[in-house]
């Protein structure tokens, strides 16, 4: 039975919530798995003796940061010290259902993949259910694609499989790292992924992900005028597709030609462009066309509108 490491990057995270995901982690029917949890808070008062009693079926280990690493470098000093055949990611407040390791690793040796993602439903900060499927219900280019799909152009700019629902063959993953700065390591690894090998949906909803205030709070964050937009949206956007390029030359030429004309047309504002590129990342098009129209004024309700949208 091929082993799997699930690797849990935590930060003050909400006590009650943290249990609960932890406890549906020791729950998993998957028998070789280990927990690898990493808190990434050097002055957290909680220890290892706080989270041993959630842990009865499997085995863990616990490690508390001298130094902050960040959210996402966090999951790479995770990944670097793995050692199982699977690699799955997990937030520190959500719900698995106990099956869902073994349906993903079950997929992924079926369909010979090396990288699988899956449906979700939304529960809120009572464990309610808010949405069932986001698959169903939430119909974007993120949730919309299908196992096989050439997703590598989508995934450079948009996150494809969400990080708590994201699992990924060991060595894949190895071959991805390091992290550019200032990236959120799911859109990464996906986008990488895709290129590597084949990549897969699960239809069935294998996770709750708790949305509350303070896990969306960052939707544009930093963001207050259309100048800090371009150059933190638009910019770096820009420079990571470049990144992106120059780290997997292997990109097909169609694809590099996709992800080369969407980044022009986004730094020259061409409209027509932008619309003919809708496919990649159809709601940041739509934000972006709106752009150009929008007097500095107006903008910060825009801004509250999008976040608004984003946390409902």
């Amino acid at each position: 039975m091929k082993k799997v490491n699930i690797l849990v990057s935590i930060y003050k995270p909400n006590l009650d919530y943290l249990e609960k995901q932890l406890r549906s982690l020791d729950e998993q029917d998957y028998e070789n798995l280990t927990i690898n949890i990493w808190n990434d808070d050097p002055d957290s008062t909680l220890t290892e003796a706080d989270v041993a009693s959630y842990f009865v079926r499997h085995p863990y280990t616990y490690e508390k940061a001298k130094k902050n690493l960040g959210y996402a470098k966090a999951f790479e000093y995770l990944t670097l010290q793995a050692d199982g055949d699977f690699v799955a990611y997990c937030d520190q407040d959500d719900i698995w259902m106990k099956n869902k390791i073994r349906c993903f690793v079950t997929v992924m040796e079926r369909e010979n993949a090396v990288l699988a993602t899956g449906d979700r439903a939304i529960i809120d900060e009572n464990d309610q259910i808010v949405i069932k499927s986001c698959r169903k219900e939430q119909r974007d280019v993120s949730n919309g694609w299908h196992t096989g799909d050439d997703i590598t152009p989508i995934a450079v700019f948009t996150t494809c499989a969400i990080g708590m629902n994201l699992v990924i063959r060991t060595e894949t993953v190895k071959e991805l790292l390091p992290l550019p700065e200032k990236t959120a390591h799911d859109q990464w690894l996906t986008a990488g992924a895709s290129l590597k090998g084949k990549v897969v949906f699960l239809e069935e909803v294998l996770v709750h992900y708790r949305r509350h205030g303070k896990n969306v709070s960052g939707v544009l964050k930093g963001i207050d005028t259309k100048r800090d937009y371009y150059r933190e949206r638009v910019e770096y956007s820009a420079w990571l597709a470049e990144e992106f390029l120059r780290r997997f030359p292997e990109t097909s030429k169609e694809d590099r030609i996709v992800i080369e004309n969407f980044v022009k047309a986004r730094q020259q504002k061409n409209i027509r462009k932008m619309y003919a590129y809708r496919w990649v990342a159809p709601n940041v098009i739509k934000f972006e066309m709106l752009l150009p129209l929008v007097p500095e004024c107006f903008f910060q309700a825009l801004l509250t509108m999008v976040r608004k949208r984003v946390k409902s």
